[in-house]
């Protein structure tokens, strides 16, 4: 019984050994795996491009976008005043844009109503076609024709663009020959970064709006705001998604300056490859002299490299339009039925002066809702006589008027009494001739 009892006691006790052991081989192939794991974990996470190769991705897209068609509506989230000037208006609250361009040909359509352009009166429009643009404010029914660029917010603005950084800007001597005539933003950060050596790649990727994105830093320095600087400016781009753009930020002297981040993005087609875009975007801006504002962004509408023509780039003017043509230096009211249903039957065409050069250009403002209404002078009230009769020669010839009537009246009526006499003086003389 003893020597059974042994047996059983010695196996027990085996059997705890080779569970102990199990136990251990357990832990040590646990851990081998999480170490692989984590290895390839790590790896995948890894930065693999330098930022030749990544600015490289991004023009091949971004950078190739001749033509494009838009609509996007931007809304006012939050804005805290400065400090130093509590009353500082608030910015827009809505921003309601449909742009169409080539170059510095565009057309675009514009409002700020919550409702967007529900409300004619609403409606702002501008148009350049490569010589002349238009522009139009619905609620004063007022439209200009000037020569050029009017050098306003307008002839640029489309906020996708400035998000995605591929707005053109003048190009610096220094890239001319790769940029000869205008470079995107971010392209021209990128330049600077490499020229001066001051660009690097974070070692690991990171996540935005579940995209793997290489975070490119670049530093540099210069003037903002009339004190010198060091800005930083980091990028995250999406390498799955054509580099496209998905966070920045922008600091000075280590002070978050502005910054932008996708919620979301959707595909477009480019001349038959997909190109990807923000779908929705959050924006914020921190400024000491105009306060912290905090935006969201929604894009409706995106098309790449879209054909245009010549009427792509204007628009017709509203019935009842106003109209000051600085190019003919004629002003008229359109003829047509209205959107009240009224009619104008009426073309008035009035010559007026030739503008000075100092109030040839539309005058502009940061806010994109307002126009320049005084744009409405009385130009005609301000020409002299000889003026007038200068360009009444060059004018259609137009119906008689009242007081034309009545000057004619006028001269019939010397006429008449001139024939009178004179038949009275004949017929005296006849009289005396016979007596």
């Amino acid at each position: 019984m003893k020597k059974i009892y042994v047996v059983k006691l010695n196996m027990g006790k085996n059997k705890m050994k080779i569970n102990k052991y199990l136990l251990f081989c357990s832990i040590i192939v646990d851990t081998a795996i999480s170490i692989n794991l984590f290895a390839a974990t790590g790896d995948s996470n890894k930065a693999f491009l330098n930022a030749e190769a990544i600015l490289a991705g991004w023009e091949s897209t971004y950078g190739s976008i001749r033509t494009m068609r838009v609509s996007y509506h931007d809304r006012l989230v939050d804005y805290i005043p400065p400090a130093s000037n509590p009353n500082e208006p608030s910015p827009v609250k809505y921003q309601h844009t449909e742009r169409i361009e080539e170059g510095k040909r565009y057309y675009t359509r514009y409002s700020s109503a919550e409702d967007g352009f529900n409300k004619p009166e609403s409606i702002t429009e501008y148009a350049f076609n490569g010589k002349t643009t238009q522009a139009y404010q619905g609620s004063v029914r007022h439209g200009t024709i000037v020569t050029g660029l009017t050098n306003s917010m307008h002839d640029t603005k489309n906020d996708l663009k400035e998000h995605m950084m591929f707005r053109t800007i003048p190009t610096p001597d220094v890239f001319k020959d790769e940029y000869p005539n205008e470079i995107p933003r971010l392209a021209f950060y990128f330049k600077i970064g490499m020229l001066n050596g001051k660009i690097t790649i974070r070692p690991n990727l990171e996540m935005v709006a579940g995209q793997l994105c290489h975070v490119v830093e670049i530093l540099s320095s210069g003037a903002a705001r009339g004190k010198d600087v060091e800005f930083k400016r980091v990028y995250w781009m999406a390498h799955e998604k054509s580099m496209c753009l998905m966070k920045y930020q922008h600091y000075l002297n280590d002070k978050l300056d502005e910054e932008m981040e996708v919620k979301q993005i959707a595909k477009a087609n480019m001349d038959g490859i997909d190109i990807w875009y923000l779908k929705k975007a959050s924006r914020a801006s921190f400024d000491e002299d105009l306060g912290t504002s905090k935006n969201e962004l929604i894009v409706t509408e995106f098309i790449p490299n879209i054909e245009v023509d010549e009427n792509t780039f204007r628009f017709d003017f509203l019935p009842g339009t106003e109209v000051y043509d600085r190019v003919l230096g004629l002003s008229y009211v359109v003829a047509g039925v209205g959107l009240d249903n009224e009619v104008s039957p009426v073309y008035i065409v009035e010559p007026i002066e030739e503008m000075k050069k100092a109030n040839d250009d539309v005058e502009t403002t940061t806010d994109s809702t307002k126009f320049d209404s005084e744009e409405k002078s009385d130009d005609s009230e301000e020409i002299t006589d000889n003026e007038k009769n200068k360009e009444d020669e060059q004018i259609p010839i137009e119906p008689l008027t009242e007081n034309n009537k009545i000057i004619g009246v006028k001269n019939l009526s010397i006429l008449g009494v001139v024939i009178i006499t004179i038949t009275g003086l004949l017929f005296w003389y006849r009289h005396s001739a016979k007596t």
